[in-house]
């Protein structure tokens, strides 16, 4: 599509509703990559209709949970002070 990671793209999101629409007419289960761990984007996907959702990827999730781990470290390093 020529639109890579723009998940917000008004094309992107045209494909998802025919997709979706589809799906229902040929009795597919929709399925999506939710790449991002997110749990309020899988909410609003199987919400959307999609009935399997494949959640991130390891090295994904581990790098987030990285992230997240050395800036508490940090913040409770400094004193509690953000950055």
């Amino acid at each position: 599509m020529g639109i890579t990671a723009q998940f917000d793209h008004k094309d992107y999101i045209s494909a998802i509703k025919i997709i979706l629409d589809k799906c229902e007419k040929y009795g597919v289960i929709p399925g999506i990559h939710v790449v991002q761990p997110d749990p309020k984007e899988v909410i609003q996907r199987i919400a959307e209709g999609f009935k399997m959702v494949a959640y991130s990827l390891d090295i994904t999730m581990i790098g987030k949970a990285c992230r997240e781990g050395l800036k508490t470290v940090r913040k409770a390093l400094k004193g509690g002070k953000d950055d």
